[in-house]
């Protein structure tokens, strides 16, 4: 079956991120190489951690790196 490369790199390379900014990042790039058309995006997790309830990171096309 043929994958849209951004999904593609979701299922098979996605998990060698270095972390989650990369992850986002790499993401981005991906997605606007296929032609969609991004500003930005964001990803959040949740965290067990009794005073920090989760965790916020933030990307913008204009500042993708490649």
């Amino acid at each position: 079956m043929q994958l849209p490369s951004a999904l593609s790199w979701l299922v098979d390379a996605a998990s060698t991120a270095s972390g989650a900014d990369r992850l986002l990042a790499e993401l981005g790039s991906r997605l606007i190489a296929d032609g969609v058309p991004l500003a930005g995006g964001a990803l959040t997790l949740a965290v067990p951690d009794p005073i920090i309830a989760r965790r916020t990171w933030l990307w913008r096309a204009e500042n993708r790196r490649r």
